[in-house]
């Protein structure tokens, strides 16, 4: 009967230490230990061990639905260092990646629908450094975009394609201005834009060529203004009498678009030097049950 006394009085001394332990902050105002914090309604929004105020192996935190939203694990020797992998409020995979001193470090992930990634970043201690790709999410593997920085600055090659791998622009950047060729092609592989910059204003031939690959009109640059304003007006003259006023009810004066040719040339069609925009990702609808 004593031991059984003793066993009790033991049992209920554990319960109150663990009790204590929940949630421990020290004098110092750290936390230590085991923590769980919930929300108003009942459900779990973070539980995690700490030491002295600095989490220690996993924490996990919650969505107000109660489906996990982070997993942040610290590395044992480097608390700095954090993987993190998140989740929507649904429970898909959103995106992975590390931290280093709360800043993106690393290669971080973006996932779609089916865990697709939908994009990739380079990050070197919370700037933009290297590639970054957009896929499509209608082919595996499949670049939309391509870019490259540095110090999350544009450097290097920026390049867009088709759904089917062909280029659809390729641009050069140099500390964040275009420098270097430009080109723009259409869907069957032909060269529609060629020409090149230098110090973000065009510089040197650029030439425009039709579907069918013929030249269709060429102008001489010297950093960004146009040399060849003679042969430039003879080809817009000799456009309009072919393509202009052949169509009722339309009228576009040349002038207006001296600073920017393109937009004469190809008005009807979209942007050229637009880059296109990543595909939104596509929420599931939850059915209820």
């Amino acid at each position: 009967m004593k031991k059984i006394a003793i066993l009790i009085v033991m049992t209920i001394a554990a319960l109150s230490l663990n009790a204590q332990d929940l949630n421990y902050m020290d004098a110092n105002g750290k936390k230590q230990g085991k923590w769980l914090v919930k929300y108003p309604n009942g459900n779990m929004k973070m539980e995690g061990y700490f030491k002295n105020n600095t989490p220690v192996g996993t924490l996990k935190k919650y969505h107000e639905n109660g489906l996990l939203k982070y997993e942040m694990i610290y590395d044992a020797k480097d608390t700095n260092s954090v993987q993190v992998t998140m989740y929507d409020a649904s429970g898909e995979l959103s995106a992975k990646g590390a931290y280093y001193a709360k800043k993106k470090n690393g290669l971080w992930q973006y996932f779609g629908d089916n865990n697709k990634v939908i994009m990739e970043e380079s990050y070197n201690h919370g700037k933009l450094n290297g590639k970054s790709v957009v896929y499509w999410q209608n082919q595996e593997n499949q670049p939309m975009e391509i870019k490259n920085w540095k110090d999350s600055v544009k450097d290097g090659d920026w390049i867009w394609f088709y759904e089917d791998g062909k280029i659809r622009q390729k641009a050069r950047y140099k500390e964040d201005k275009l420098d270097g060729e430009f080109k723009v092609f259409f869907a069957d592989g032909i060269c529609h834009i060629d020409g090149k910059y230098a110090d973000n204003v065009r510089d040197g031939l650029w030439q425009y060529f039709k579907e069918d690959g013929s030249l269709k009109l060429k102008i001489e640059y010297n950093k960004g203004k146009i040399v060849n304003e003679d042969e430039y007006e003879r080809a817009e003259t000799k456009m309009i009498d072919e393509e202009i006023l052949g169509q009722e009810g339309k009228h576009i004066d040349p002038q207006d678009y001296l600073d920017n040719p393109e937009a004469y040339i190809f008005g009807s069609q979209r942007d050229e030097e637009a880059a296109p925009a990543p595909k939104a990702k596509k929420k599931k609808e939850k059915t209820k049950k």
